[in-house]
């Protein structure tokens, strides 16, 4: 369960709070979804690899049934509540994301390496300057 917060102030003020009393991040948590006219989902399954590499170190080294320290998120902070880990699985959802992750690396390499050249119209190519390696 996560809890979006402005400030990093106001993150670890709440989360001071919260470490007495974690029951209450559920109210509040409730109490922010309903002011957002139900928009965001408090809770939801988090993947290592779609998170930066703060925000992952600080989540999964959290226990299930604990609360995290304050999260940087694009707008603002998270405070969240660790409910259990799932095991990995590799079935076919993760496959496909191995398999565009693998072809997004191997297509920027492509990219990385390729030499266009470009002819407009019937005039003569121009000569390349020596390179040297």
């Amino acid at each position: 369960m996560r809890l979006s917060v402005p400030t990093q102030d106001k993150a670890w003020r709440l989360y001071e709070q919260l470490r007495e009393a974690p029951g209450r991040l559920l109210e509040l948590a409730q109490v922010s979804f309903l002011e957002r006219g139900g928009a965001g989902n408090p809770f939801t399954t988090l993947r290592r690899g779609e998170l930066e590499p703060e925000q992952a170190e600080r989540l999964f080294s959290t226990g299930p049934g604990q609360l995290s320290e304050p999260v940087p998120s694009g707008a603002g902070y998270e405070l969240v509540h660790v409910l259990r880990f799932l095991p990995a699985r590799f079935d076919e959802a993760t496959r496909e994301q191995v398999r565009d992750v693998l072809f997004e690396e191997w297509l920027a390499e492509q990219r990385r390496r390729a030499r266009v050249e470009w002819f407009w119209g019937a005039a003569e190519a121009a000569e390349l300057p020596a390179a040297s390696l």
